[in-house]
């Protein structure tokens, strides 16, 4: 479970994938992040299941998701942080 920080998840948060030189799994095709007073939640369209994990880093803070076998098709930059605790998208 994550630890809340202020009243907030994990600040800042990061996002990881991870990715395989054979590529032969499955695509994230959009990406986003909707923050109100209850929560964050970051939604993936992932083209089919994949395995995953999670972990979370210190100095920063930040969460890590690890999508095996996926290629990242959507543009982080174009995800909207406003309202969010998150500081950055990464991959």
């Amino acid at each position: 479970m994550l630890k809340k920080l202020s009243g907030k998840i994990l600040f800042p948060l990061f996002f990881g994938l991870l990715a395989t030189c054979a590529y032969a799994g499955e695509t994230v095709g959009a990406v986003s992040l909707t923050a109100n007073e209850t929560g964050t939640q970051l939604k993936l369209a992932i083209s089919g299941p994949v395995k995953y994990s999670l972990s979370t880093l210190h100095n920063p803070e930040r969460l890590v998701i690890d999508l095996r076998d996926t290629r990242l098709r959507a543009k982080l930059a174009n995800v909207s942080l406003t309202g969010s605790p998150v500081i950055r998208l990464r991959s």
